[in-house]
């Protein structure tokens, strides 16, 4: 017990000594335990491991001991009107926790970081509030009808995240949307390849990139047009081919309808995939995006297959596994074919001979030359 005392009355004494009183110390804990064992990892400190109890020895204790993480506590302490305490003294109160206690914490880390992420359904992502640009705030600030003064990055952090507010001026484009725009630019398909990761890589090229600029935009025009709104609250049952997306029918912000798809996705939606009947219900989604508000569906149709181009004439054409169509690249009218445009003049063929990319030119096909004197594309089919 001596011991004990002797330890509290080091703790008092050097507590004395940091100028904080009681009462901002009380406050310095409790934003401690709200960042480590808050519902989103952005509101504390840091998301890093820590025991879930905090005491006089952990004010201010954290497991990364990293110059970022001490100028953070440094930021936070400025915020809440308190000196800031220096480098040395917040490494010398750096507290460990037992090892199982740290991999307890781990657990509880990696399923909340499994639930945030389901947060927003399709729009949020992470860290936007530091992604947008200028322009995206500007854009922001344009498409929500109740930022009033407010900074468009600050809004958005402390509502529009929580609410899947979309944080770009381009749309985010969906899994669909996202093949559809890989396959239409070979010279994606060249930089991304093709899978999962593709579709990913193409869908942030086109929010950083592509959203700006005619040549890639053109394309995506009319994507959004391919859904239809199929359902409306529970009473009411879709069958969609597709994807089936679950949303609010009134703007939050000023409460008018929501009437386009487009437009019910820039909040927070849930999606399945869908190919029978199903209601437009929480129970359906496993999720209720809305509490206590009415909410409606949408049917994104699964698009029709038919072969992409994957090159065009002295390029190679990633087809792994697939036949590729050697053919016309434009018409009379001097625009670019599709696959059956191109196959309606004349075509050549051949496997790609269990490699991934062919050759797009007339040596990968025997010499033959479909379209003479013509500029010629190829077209992946698998």
């Amino acid at each position: 017990m001596a011991q004990t005392h002797s330890v509290a009355a080091k703790k008092e004494s050097e507590s004395k000594k940091e100028g904080l009183s009681a009462e901002d110390k009380a406050a310095i804990k409790a934003n401690v335990k709200e960042g480590f064992s808050g519902d989103l990892p952005h509101k504390g400190l840091t998301p890093g491991l820590i025991s879930a109890t905090v005491d006089d020895s952990a004010v201010f204790g954290l497991i990364n001991s990293s110059a970022a993480i001490h100028e953070d506590i440094r930021k936070t302490a400025r915020k809440m009107d308190i000196e800031p305490p220096s480098m040395e003294e917040i490494k010398k109160n750096m507290y460990v926790p037992p090892a199982e206690d740290m991999e307890k914490e781990t657990e509880n880390i990696d399923k909340m970081m499994k639930d945030v992420k389901s947060i927003g359904g399709d729009s949020g992502k992470t860290n936007a509030a530091a992604k947008m640009t200028d322009s995206d705030a500007m854009c922001y600030g344009t498409r929500y009808n109740d930022i009033k003064d407010q900074p468009a990055r600050d809004h958005f952090r402390q509502v529009g995240d929580a609410q899947g507010r979309l944080s770009t001026c381009s749309r985010y484009l969906t899994d669909y949307e996202a093949l559809t725009y890989l396959q239409s630019f070979p010279e994606l398909q060249s930089k991304f390849g093709d899978g999962v990761s593709a579709i990913k890589q193409a869908r942030e090229h086109y929010r950083t990139l592509g959203f700006g600029q005619a040549h890639f935009s053109e394309i995506m025009k009319d994507t959004t047009k391919s859904a239809w709104k199929c359902g409306e609250g529970a009473k009411q049952s879709c069958k969609c081919h597709g994807t089936l997306w679950y949303g609010a029918t009134v703007r939050p912000d000023d409460k008018k309808p929501i009437d386009t798809w487009e437009s019910m996705r820039q909040w927070k939606t849930v999606k399945k995939e869908s190919e029978e009947w199903m209601s437009c219900t929480d129970a359906n989604f496993g999720s209720d995006p809305w509490p206590e508000q009415e909410k409606q569906c949408w049917c994104e149709d699964k698009p029709a297959y038919k072969p992409h181009r994957c090159a065009d004439e002295g390029e190679e054409c990633l087809c792994d596994g697939g036949w590729v169509v050697y053919g016309a690249k434009v018409g009379a009218d001097k625009k670019a074919l599709d696959f059956f445009g191109t196959i309606k003049l004349s075509m050549a063929v051949s496997g790609t001979h269990g490699k991934r990319t062919l050759q797009c030119d007339a040596a990968s096909f025997d010499g033959a030359d479909p379209a003479p004197d013509a500029d010629k594309a190829c077209f992946c089919d698998k």
